[in-house]
C-alpha cells in the first residue's frame, strides 16, 4: 500500500530545507504565456477543474484550469515548441537536484546538462502528442472526452519516465519501456496515480478560483501557492519510485 501522506511529508521536509529551489517551477509557470495571457484578458467569473497525473516538473498550470482563449498567431507552434525546449531543461535539473539532499545551483546546471538530452525527447514526444489531442477539440463534446481519456491514459502510462531517467541514468526509450511495464503491472504505481490525481483535482478548485478570477493579483497568489507544492510532490514522487525500485 502507497503512504501517501509519509511521502507528502518527506516532500514538505525537503523543500523546507531547500526553499532556493522553489524558484523553478515559478520560472515553468511564467514562461506558459498563452495560460497567463488566458488568465489576465478574462472577465467575467470562472469555476474550473483540473486532473493531473506525476510530472517531473509541476507548474501553476497543473493545477489550474485556464479559459478558453490565448494566443492565437502564426507563431504560436513555435513558441510552443521554445517553450517545450525550456521546460526540458528546467525539468532535466529541477528533477537531477531533488534526487540529492540539497539544492545548489551549480548542482541543478550540472544535472539540467547531463540529463537534457532525454528529457528533451521525452518532451518533444509529449509536445507532438499535444499537438494531436489538440485537433479533437474541434470535433464538440465527443472529441473533448476523447481528449482527457487520452491525456489521462498518456499521462498515467508514462509519468514514471522522467523519474526512471534521474534514478536509472537510462535513456528515455528504455525509461518510456519501463514506464509501460509499471502501469501495465497496476498495484502501487496505479495506487499513487490515483492518490496523486485525486489531490490535484481537490486544489485544483481553490487554486482555479483564485488564480483565474483575481487577475494578476490571483496570478501572483497562485505561483507564491505552487512554488512549494511542485518542489514537494516531486520529491515525493521521486522517493515513491526510490522505494518501488527493486520491483521497477
Amino acid at each position: 500500500m502507497v503512504e501517501f501522506l509519509r511521502l507528502l511529508n518527506e516532500g514538505w521536509e525537503y523543500t523546507l530545507r531547500n526553499p532556493g529551489i522553489m524558484v523553478i517551477p515559478v520560472i515553468a509557470s511564467i514562461i506558459s504565456l498563452d495560460s497567463v495571457v488566458r488568465v489576465v484578458n478574462f472577465h467575467g467569473n470562472y469555476v474550473g477543474i483540473r486532473i493531473t497525473l506525476p510530472e517531473a516538473l509541476p507548474t501553476l498550470w497543473s493545477f489550474v484550469s485556464p479559459p478558453g482563449g490565448g494566443l492565437s498567431t502564426p507563431l504560436s507552434l513555435l513558441f510552443g515548441l521554445l517553450v517545450a525546449v525550456i521546460s526540458a531543461y528546467l525539468s532535466a535539473g529541477f528533477l537531477g537536484s531533488i534526487n540529492g539532499n540539497e539544492f545548489s545551483w551549480d548542482g541543478f546546471l550540472n544535472t539540467a546538462n547531463r540529463y537534457f538530452l532525454e528529457f528533451l525527447k521525452f518532451g518533444l514526444l509529449l509536445f507532438l502528442v499535444s499537438l494531436g489531442v489538440g485537433t479533437l477539440v474541434f470535433l464538440g463534446p465527443p472529441g473533448l472526452i476523447f481528449a482527457f481519456a487520452v491525456v489521462i491514459g498518456i499521462g498515467y502510462f508514462l509519468y514514471a519516465t522522467p523519474y526512471l531517467i534521474i534514478l536509472q541514468g537510462v535513456k528515455a526509450e528504455e525509461a518510456i519501456g519501463k514506464s509501460l511495464n509499471l502501469a501495465l503491472s497496476g498495484g502501487e504505481y496505479l495506487e499513487y496515480a490515483v492518490k496523486y490525481g485525486g489531490l490535484t483535482l481537490l486544489l485544483s478548485i481553490p487554486m482555479t478560483l483564485i488564480t483565474v478570477n483575481l487577475k494578476v493579483v490571483g496570478l501572483l497568489l497562485g505561483l507564491l501557492i505552487v512554488a512549494p507544492l511542485a518542489v514537494m510532490l516531486s520529491r515525493a514522487t521521486l522517493v515513491f519510485f526510490k522505494d518501488l525500485s527493486p520491483q521497477g
